[in-house]
């Protein structure tokens, strides 16, 4: 699931997948190189609710999940495009 609003230029999105806790979970994408390691995502509550906030420029961003290694599509973003490698990458727009 991905909330955004609006900050100077950039925009506040907030990236959440709902599991249980005590997994390693990140969210990689077009907006950090993909690159798995740099944004990892937060159970603050210990309910199994990870999150992260991303300043993310205006236009189409595509992301997935990675939970404990295994890279994996937002469900509850129906809005879903081919990968290049056989698999499916989500997208989210910000205005």
């Amino acid at each position: 699931m991905v909330k955004k609003s609006s900050r100077a230029g950039k925009r506040r999105v907030v990236f959440a997948l709902a599991g249980e806790p005590g997994h390693d979970i990140h969210v990689s994408g077009s907006f950090n190189d993909w690159n798995p390691a740099k944004k990892k995502m937060k159970d603050k509550k210990g309910d199994g609710v990870y999150t992260a906030i991303c300043m993310l420029a205006p236009g189409k961003h595509q992301y997935k999940f990675i939970v404990d290694g295994i890279w994996v599509n937002d469900m509850e973003n129906a809005c879903i495009i081919p990968d290049g490698h056989g698999g499916l990458n989500n997208v989210i727009e910000v205005e």
